[in-house]
């Protein structure tokens, strides 16, 4: 359907302090960084646009070299794999073999000999550029790797490294708490909320190829709720001519089908009580719900649907 490629929209301010922490990481100066914010909102979009800046081959210089960029994401069905994480980055990381071998953790190490091992794996680097650890989706992070990464993040001095970390909004508490007193210390959280209105018409405009008058971004806004990833599935079915009409716009099919599965895979009577949200509406008291879905104990149920963002609780 749409004109040009979808691009990161409305984020500049927070582009802004990914590229200075990165400087800071080029001048010595290591830096931590926590990206947080629901589902599709856009944490690995932000730290991919400064990182892996696509069509862009000619940003590196001797002066700023791009920065070698290491990523590990976070799996929920992989939470309790040991060390998975420092695995990943092993594995991705430009390393001969032979090292690569010797620092990928034994089962049963503990997270301190194997920060101490990433320590010794930075000093002994001799890269012209920054280094960027990414871990994406660090809410569903094995323990040991985070714990190791906080050993290693704590003895970071005069290097030239970027620790990024992106988590949904409400699961820092799964983060170690001396990792997240790095990132306060060096104010490196950033916290994305819903896109404004002319980012939502700027999303538009790159979907159509031409703009979209303001009541139509302001309908946008109102029913994706300043969501980038819902919002570009909505502008993907609907055509230019529906989206200003007086007709409901409708639920992205991928969207829907995302929610269906989430819910189905929810222990009775959570998919009850999500329908009966549905009937009441957008927000509705617990005790209103629980009575529609008759269910009498509705708490661990709640607590399901919001572990797994379905709802939330005011």
């Amino acid at each position: 359907m749409g004109g040009r490629p979808h691009g990161i929209v409305g984020r500049q301010a927070e582009i802004a302090r990914v590229e200075r922490a990165l400087a800071d990481a080029h001048a010595g100066r290591p830096r931590v960084v926590l990206i947080t914010g629901p589902p599709g909102i856009g944490k690995t979009a932000l730290w991919r646009h400064v990182l892996l800046p696509e069509g862009k081959p000619d940003v590196a210089t001797d002066a700023d070299p791009a920065p070698v960029v290491v990523v590990a994401t976070g799996d929920e069905a992989e939470s309790g794999l040991e060390y998975g994480i420092v695995e990943q980055l092993l594995r991705r990381a430009p390393l001969d073999a032979g090292i690569r071998a010797e620092l990928v953790p034994r089962p049963g190490s503990d997270p301190v000999s194997v920060g101490a091992a990433l320590v010794g794996l930075v000093d002994g680097l001799e890269l012209a550029a920054p280094v960027a650890v990414v871990v994406d989706d660090a809410q569903w992070a094995d323990e040991g790797s985070l714990r190791a990464l906080t050993f290693a993040a704590r003895r970071l001095h005069n290097d030239h490294v970027l620790l990024c970390l992106t988590s949904r909004s409400g699961a820092e508490h799964r983060l170690p708490a001396g990792l997240v007193r790095l990132v306060d210390a060096g104010e490196g959280r950033i916290d994305l909320g819903p896109l404004d209105v002319a980012a939502v018409a700027e999303l538009a405009e790159q979907s159509y190829g031409r703009p979209v008058p303001r009541r139509v971004a302001d309908r946008l806004l109102a029913h994706a709720g300043g969501n980038p990833l819902h919002t570009r599935a909505l502008l993907d079915e609907v055509p230019f001519e529906a989206a200003g009409s007086a007709a409901a716009l409708p639920v992205p099919r991928s969207h829907a089908s995302l929610v269906l599965a989430q819910v189905a895979g929810c222990a009775d009577p959570a998919p009850d009580l999500a329908a009966a949200l549905a009937v009441l509406g957008t927000s509705a008291l617990v005790a209103e719900v629980a009575e529609v879905a008759g269910c009498a104990d509705p708490i661990v149920a709640v607590d399901e649907l919001v572990a797994r963002g379905l709802v939330e609780l005011r």
